[in-house]
């Protein structure tokens, strides 16, 4: 099952699925992506760190976890109540005045308060992960 969305609720996560399940978890994001990046070897931060490195990210660094699995957040990483989007599962991406409204594979949307050519620039960079 393809996850869509995390969204970090208070002192928990939620996550959307494709499929229009959603699943409340009570761990951090950084316990819940450690826990599936062991498997690689690797940690949340390590993850983090390397990206930083190798793709010269400062800011919005997504968390490459698969091919089909790779979480840009919609705001700074350390932001409290922030929202991350699976690249993979985006079908369309368009402008709303200063606003950015993203579309997912499964025709459902969010609008977020970010500029298109801004967040559009940052999926395209972390699409870029998978290809090297």
């Amino acid at each position: 099952m393809q996850i869509k969305t995390i969204k970090i609720l208070n002192r928990s996560l939620e996550i959307t699925y494709i499929d229009g399940n959603n699943k409340i978890l009570n761990k951090t994001l950084e316990k819940y992506f450690n826990e599936i990046l062991l498997d690689s070897l690797t940690t949340y931060r390590g993850r983090i760190n390397a990206i930083k490195e190798k793709y010269h990210f400062k800011k919005y660094v997504p968390i490459y976890i698969s091919s089909n699995c790779c979480f840009i957040p919609i705001s700074k990483l350390d932001d409290i109540n922030n929202m991350f989007i699976n690249v993979y599962t985006i079908l369309d991406i368009c402008k709303i005045n200063d606003k950015t409204k993203i579309t997912f594979i499964d025709n459902t949307s969010i609008v977020i308060n970010k500029k298109y050519q801004q967040y559009i620039s940052i999926i395209k960079r972390a699409i870029s992960i998978k290809l090297n």
